[in-house]
């Protein structure tokens, strides 16, 4: 890993469930940790679901080694969320972390 490549400064996000005022079950999303990683879109996908289309696009994501991260989190990029899938201590050389994410939009009304 070269440290030019980790480009992007993301920030890494854990959430805790509670319930709202009005007895609704809600979760909020608070940043535990913001880092430089390098990401990489590595596929992508759309269905129809109705008259809405939804296109998802998986990235990996590469950055110095961390044991907090899980794939219940996400990565905060910009105002883009990606969703972490997957967790991998790349090589089990304590270095660095990998990261599978999905990056889900939804347009509606986005079929013309």
């Amino acid at each position: 890993m070269k440290i030019g490549d980790l480009r992007h400064r993301i920030d890494l996000q854990s959430y805790t469930d509670y319930i709202d005022i009005y007895g609704k079950p809600d979760r909020s999303w608070t940043t535990y940790a913001t880092v430089w990683a390098q990401i990489t879109p590595t596929s992508s996908s759309e269905s129809i679901n109705g008259l809405q289309l939804n296109t998802s696009t998986t990235h990996a994501v590469l950055m110095r080694h961390r044991t907090d991260v899980q794939p219940n989190h996400r990565v905060l990029f910009g105002s883009r969320i990606l969703n972490i899938q997957g967790v991998r201590n790349l090589d089990e050389t304590n270095i660095a972390t990998g990261l599978t994410c999905q990056e889900a939009i939804s347009m509606e009304g986005g079929i013309p």
